[in-house]
């Protein structure tokens, strides 16, 4: 669990999209990471790979968005996503899962998440689901 507060200012002067990455994948955690950082309109807050992490994390950062992997080892989605609501009232949810699209769409859907994505997706498909989330809440 990490805090990654980086100051960083949006072109424009506007504040960038705070992001909160919830994801048990080594891999796709240091992938997603990388995307998020490189991203000029997001700022990686903080990083959690179980949902205990997440929630803690989300009560202390206030994300605008967390990125919330589907399958985590200590939580199912729905849930963490009521949880995480409970804890930061204004983040916008995120889902993202290696399953296929049509499952994952009911998974959301039952999650009432703001937007989804497969892990599967290319970075501009990863990074424009943020900002579709953000926009949701907005």
């Amino acid at each position: 669990m990490t805090g990654v507060p980086s100051g960083r200012v949006q072109k424009g002067g506007d504040s960038p999209i705070t992001v909160l990455l919830c994801e048990d994948s080594l891999g796709f955690r240091m992938l997603a990471s990388a995307w998020l950082e490189d991203a000029d309109d997001m700022e990686l807050v903080g990083v959690a790979e179980t949902g205990a992490e997440a929630v803690a994390l989300a009560a202390e950062l206030q994300p605008q968005v967390v990125l919330l992997d589907h399958l985590l080892p200590d939580a199912d989605s729905s849930t963490l996503a009521n949880r995480l609501r409970a804890v930061a009232p204004q983040v916008a949810i995120a889902l993202v899962s290696g399953m296929p699209t049509e499952l994952l769409a009911e998974e959301a859907r039952r999650a009432e998440v703001e937007a989804f994505c497969s892990k599967a997706s290319e970075p501009s498909g990863f990074l424009t689901i943020v900002r579709e989330a953000h926009a949701a809440r907005g």
